[in-house]
Parts: structure tokens; sequence; C-alpha cells
């Protein structure tokens, strides 16, 4: 009698297993779904927000059949608190705009097709009107000293060297961290594909922005007003913004302690630009191993774009401790009036910058102070000292270098060159108009 109980009840145990077993086989789109989502999360969403607990935005109501709008149930995904991760392309036709979250998207390598408006990830500012912030916008901006460039500020005092504290305390917190995404713009007229305004402490990597042909995308990744941003391996081409303003950035990023590292942009009005505002102070600013221009890639749409005043790379009023290291910039059929960088920053150093083009320049403008090159390579261009005498760099130390000349140096511009080969000696630093001039090696 004992053994046949104990047979009875090894024969339930085993048809509960089976039953767990095809209930796991068969248990829908959803579950399937949610484990397809924990097992393709990266580690590094997990780790930024805490934990493998993914949703899919097809938990929300995606339907991602290109038919109807997926952005409601993107958004929803977003705002849940969890990690999203994406398990097929979407489709966007009302756009995204998430506020005072933490986000974390992991695109997994998939599109978000956006047709009109793309993808907005904002944080409210710390209302307190006292606080002396180190990144606000003022109607009037405060000049400082006439080279410092544009600052401005809230608060009574003027800003200090750390700025690091007051910035901290001026933001409520949010992070966002977004990988492996393609967004693909459609009907773009002034619109941004990815845009991350007042975020703290947060990673943009491997992601893609593309405008399509026919529109007028203002800025393919935005970061702006941030704090402690990192732009990883990302990708920005044929942003142009002709007919509705005058940007057309491919990577915008103003803040503080921002870095730009191993991105690429191509075909945009401005490739890279740092800091375009006149009333906002960036500080600690580095761009490393970035490759821009318009031969890089043959499917860039608009290769020059359409105006004179473009400049590939543009450090726009940027404030201190600007660095930039190894920055690729190449321009097919340059013109001479070609703005290969337009460097516009009380102070800089850039290590490692080889520009390839027939002709062009590249210009410091806009109350520059004092400017450091170590391995210059412009063998066709010129190194304009400002558009104005007023406005021209006041001392530049080039290392290890080779250009076409010097222009438009003020009259109290100092040049020290060391291991530097001026290929035309009729622009040479001492025909340039600089007042003191160290070290030049021209051509013979």
């Amino acid at each position: 009698m004992n053994k046949h109980r104990a047979n009875r009840k090894k024969a339930a145990i085993w048809l509960w297993l089976l039953m767990f077993f095809l209930m796991l086989q068969g248990g829908g789109s959803k579950g399937n779904e949610m484990l397809t989502a924990e097992a393709a999360v990266s580690d590094q969403a997990a780790l930024e927000h805490g934990g493998g607990n993914a949703v899919t935005p097809q938990q929300f109501g995606a339907l991602a059949d290109g038919i109807h709008d997926d952005g409601p149930a993107l958004q929803k995904a977003l705002e849940s608190g969890n990690p999203v991760v994406l398990v097929s392309d979407l489709y966007l036709f009302s756009g995204v705009s998430v506020w005072d979250h933490n986000v974390s998207l992991n695109g997994n390598g998939h599109v978000l097709y956006c047709d009109g408006k793309g993808v907005e990830i904002c944080a409210t500012l710390n209302d307190d009107p006292s606080s002396a912030a180190a990144i606000v916008t003022e109607n009037k901006p405060y000049y400082g000293t006439y080279h410092r460039g544009y600052v401005s500020y809230g608060g009574s005092s003027p800003l200090t060297e750390n700025l690091g504290e007051v910035t901290v305390g001026y933001f409520h917190e949010y992070q966002a961290y977004l990988s492996d995404l393609t967004i693909i713009a459609r009907n773009f007229d002034g619109q941004c594909g990815l845009e991350l305004k007042r975020m703290c402490k947060s990673v943009v990597r491997n992601v893609r922005s593309i405008c399509e042909e026919g529109s007028d995308g203002e800025v393919g990744i935005h970061v702006h007003n941030c704090y402690q941003v990192r732009l990883e391996g990302c990708h920005a081409q044929n942003w142009t913004a002709s007919n509705t303003c005058d940007r057309g950035y491919g990577i915008e990023a103003d803040g503080n302690d921002i870095v730009i590292t191993g991105c690429t942009a191509f075909g945009n009005k401005h490739d890279i630009c740092i800091c375009s505002g006149r009333n906002i102070f960036s500080t600690d600013i580095r761009v490393n191993d970035c490759k821009v221009g318009c031969v890089y890639d043959p499917n860039a749409y608009r290769a020059d774009g359409s105006k004179k005043y473009q400049a590939r790379f543009d450090i726009h009023g940027a404030g201190e401790r600007v660095f930039v290291n190894n920055l690729d910039i190449a321009v097919e059929a340059a013109s001479p009036d070609t703005i290969f960088a337009s460097l516009r920053a009380p102070k800089a150093e850039l290590n490692g910058m080889t520009l390839t083009g027939d002709a062009g320049y590249v210009v410091f403008a806009e109350l520059a102070d004092s400017f450091t090159f170590t391995g210059l390579r412009m063998e066709n261009m010129d190194l304009y000292g400002g558009f104005r005498p007023e406005e021209s760099i006041r001392e530049l130390r080039i290392t290890d270098g080779v250009l076409n000349g010097f222009a438009r140096m003020g009259p109290h511009t100092k040049v020290y060159l060391e291991g530097v080969s001026v290929r035309d000696q009729g622009k040479s630093a001492r025909g340039a108009g600089a007042k003191e001039i160290s070290g030049v090696h021209p051509n013979e």
C-alpha cells in the first residue's frame, strides 16, 4: 500500500513539472517579450538604474507596425522607472518628451523612426533665483573681462573656478543612459533628433541620429545645460536647418564637464559645436578621438552646406578648460572660404588635430585669449587670428606642426612655434601682423 502511494506521489510531481514546462513554452507573447527584454538589457543599463527589471514598449501598448504611433507607449515605458529595452524598431509620430525621470533606454540595435518630432529628456531646474548657478539663461549676459567670452550667472557673486558644487546644487539630479540606438528623422523642420536638457551624470553611447534626405532638421544630438554628460561612439548626419534657422548641428553640447569621445559627424551644416549660446557658460569640455567632415561617408547628402560661414568644428563662446585630442577634419573640394574649425574660447589646448582639404582656414575669433597646439597638421590651410584686430588671439603656441600660413594676427598677438613648418613664406607669422614671433621655420 505504501509503495503504491509513493508511486502516485511521484507521478503527480512529474505531471506538475510537465504542465509547468508546457506553460513556459506557450505562455503568450507578453511573457516571451519580458524574458527577451531581461536577457537583452545591458549590464551597464542595469548598473545605471537599479537592476534588471527591464520593460519593453510593447508592454505599454506599442505595436511597431509602422501604422500606429508608438510614441505614447515608449514614453510610458521610459516614465515607469524601469530600464527600457527595445525588442523591435518603433515608429514615433508624436514624439517623446520625458520630464523629471531617471531614464535608461537600451536600443538593442533597433531604430526609432521619428516623424516630425524626436526624443526629449528634460529635468526641471532648481527654482531658487538667488543661487549662484553655474549655468543659467538670462536676457542680458554678463560680460566679464573682455577676453573671457560670454558668461552669465544668477546671484550677486561672480562664478568661481570650481563650479561643481554650485552646479549640482542648481540641478535636480536626474540621469539618463541611452545606448545602441538609431534615430531616423523624417519631416524634421527645425526639430532635434535626441535632446537632453538639464540632465546630470548621464551617458549617451552608440547612438546614431540621421536626418533623412528632404528633411531640414536642426540638431542631431543636443546636450543642453547639462552637467557631467558623456557622449561616446555617437554619430550624427545630414542636419542642416537651412530653411528654419542658421543652426544645423550634428552634435551640439553646452554645460559643465562634458566629454565627447569617439564620435563622428558627417554632412551637417556644422558637425560638432560646443556651446553655441552666448548666454551660457560652459567649462571643462573635452573632445577626444572624433572625426568630422564631408568625405568620410559617401551617403552624406549635403557635402559642404549652403552658406559661407560654416565650421566643421566650432567652439563658440565656451569658457575655461577646453581640451581637444585627436580630431580629424576633412572637407571634399574645399574652397578658400571654407572654415574647418572656428575656435572661440578664452583658452584651449588642442593635441593632434589633422585637417584635410584643398584650401580653407582655421579661425580664432571672438575674444580668444590663448591657444596651445601640439601635432597640428593643416598643410593647405591658414590660421586666422580673428575677423577683426580687437578679436584676435593674444597668445598662440604651436609645437610639432605644419600649416600653409598665418593671417589676421592682431598687433599684440604673440606667436611661439617649435618644430613648425610654414609652407607659404609670404604668409609666415612675420608678415601676419603679430608683434612678437618666436621659432618660425618656413619651408624653402
